[in-house]
C-alpha cells in the first residue's frame, strides 16, 4: 500500500497529520487530494477491512486504522 502512495506522490498523507487549510483555494486542493488517496486505499484493501475504514474522515485516520488492524 505504501508503494502505491509513493508512486502517486501521496506518502505525506500517511506519515503526517495534515492541518486542514482555512482558505478556500487550499481547502479545495486538500479535499481533492484527500479524496483521491482515500479512493486509492478503498480500491485496494480487502473487503473485510473496508468496514473498519470507510467512515474515517481523513486518509491519515484510514491509514492508522489499517496499521492497527495488522
Amino acid at each position: 500500500m505504501f508503494f502505491l502512495l509513493d508512486e502517486n506522490g501521496r506518502t505525506i498523507f500517511s506519515t503526517t497529520m495534515i492541518v486542514v487549510p482555512t482558505d478556500i483555494i487550499h481547502f479545495h486542493d486538500y479535499r481533492r487530494d484527500n479524496t483521491k488517496v482515500k479512493r486509492m486505499i478503498l480500491d485496494r484493501v480487502k473487503d473485510h477491512i473496508i468496514s473498519h475504514i470507510v467512515e474515517k474522515g481523513t486518509m491519515k485516520e484510514m491509514w492508522d486504522t489499517i496499521i492497527k488492524l495488522n
